[in-house]
């Protein structure tokens, strides 16, 4: 049945992010947050109640060479159909130890710095022991020279211990993080060190923490980039990065890599029941409607960090990959005035404003 093109209509807007954080070098990990946003149109037939469904599997150790699941679809839980489409938007930081290294801490404010972090697990418990001044539960040991903010924990063998002759001390040393996103955790630091049999004294010297300094791609909104659709494969925001001057240009070469689902992909020419990617604005578009009560098909099924990935560049970065939906109801009325960008695409326009009422 027709209706009136005089409708108003409507468009909503969602998000699912999810964050990839590594800082310790050499070494990757995958830390995941994601938030999924509903757009509910209000139709004279019903309301249409449309949100990204995402499965996202997260590793404790992302390595090049390894796929990690990240399926995207869109549901419609209501009671209308509706049209959809997706678009994202990325952020791609680098982390490049600081030379010299800092003489203050990490600055947890800083959006341009990093600490490398300290595992202090094998130091916080026995035998190790909080230094304290004249405490005889590590031989009244002195350790001197420490700069605030940093802690230090001792290990003492006394005389006799596995036939030593020798009281023997051990220390170590970092730097406690107690706000930001990652209070808890403790930076590593560096420094020389001289002992002074006599006084049992050992004396901190050129103490320094080891800082990152960030250097990112900035915000990359596909829609306003629009990537070229031989490019849609890979991450713009390390193309951005790769096309950038020192110390991250060159470097960063499509090992980034988005898997989408082919089965369900179609980004020649727009087929229903398929996914589209128009590059005259960026979105991938469902090409139908997301009837009630039915889930498109997968967009995205995985993320791929390439085996080529250098792990001297790779290993200490911060990636975002934001998945964003849009809804629209189905009415051509709506589709001409809110996605005008389609119009320049004839074939993606005809199958769309055809299933429209």
């Amino acid at each position: 049945m027709k209706h009136s093109n005089k409708r108003k209509p409507w468009i909503l807007t969602g998000a699912v992010a999810l964050a990839v954080v590594t800082i310790l070098a050499a070494t990757f990990a995958w830390f995941s947050a994601s938030d999924t946003a509903t757009n509910k149109l209000a139709t004279k037939d019903g309301v249409a109640n449309v949100s990204i469904q995402e499965t996202f599997v997260s590793p404790d150790d992302w390595k090049p060479g390894q796929t990690v699941t990240k399926q995207v679809a869109i549901a419609n839980s209501g009671s209308a159909p509706a049209l959809a489409r997706i678009s994202f938007n990325e952020l791609l930081g680098v982390h490049t130890l600081m030379s010299p290294a800092p003489t203050t801490p990490w600055d947890p404010s800083s959006t341009t710095t990093a600490p490398q972090l300290f595992d202090t697990t094998p130091y916080t418990s026995a035998p190790w022991i909080a230094y304290t001044p004249d405490n005889a539960a590590i031989g009244n040991v002195v350790v001197s020279g420490i700069p605030s903010g940093v802690t230090v924990y001792v290990n003492y063998v006394p005389a006799g211990t596995n036939g030593s002759a020798l009281d023997s001390w051990s220390i170590a040393a970092w730097a406690p993080i107690t706000t930001g996103n990652l209070a808890g955790s403790a930076q590593t630091v560096t420094y020389q060190q001289s002992w002074d049999q006599d006084s049992k004294t050992m004396t901190l010297s050129n103490v320094t923490f080891n800082t990152y300094a960030v250097t990112s791609s900035g915000p990359i909104d596909w829609t306003a980039a629009t990537p070229a659709a031989t490019a849609i494969g890979f991450s713009q925001a390390e193309a951005a990065l790769n096309a950038a001057g020192a110390p991250t240009g060159g470097n960063y070469d499509k090992n980034l890599v988005l898997n989408y689902n082919n089965a369900a992909v179609d980004n020649t020419t727009p087929t229903a029941g398929k996914w589209y990617y128009n590059a005259a604005d960026g979105y991938f578009y469902y090409c139908g409607l997301v009837q009630p009560g039915t889930v498109t098909a997968n967009l995205l099924s995985s993320l791929l960090l390439d085996k080529n990935a250098d792990s001297s560049y790779y290993s200490s970065m911060t990636y975002e990959l934001t998945v964003n939906s849009q809804a629209l109801q189905a009415s051509k009325a709506a589709l001409d005035a809110q996605w005008t960008t389609v119009q320049s695409n004839a074939a993606l326009y005809n199958l769309l404003s055809g299933v429209c009422e």
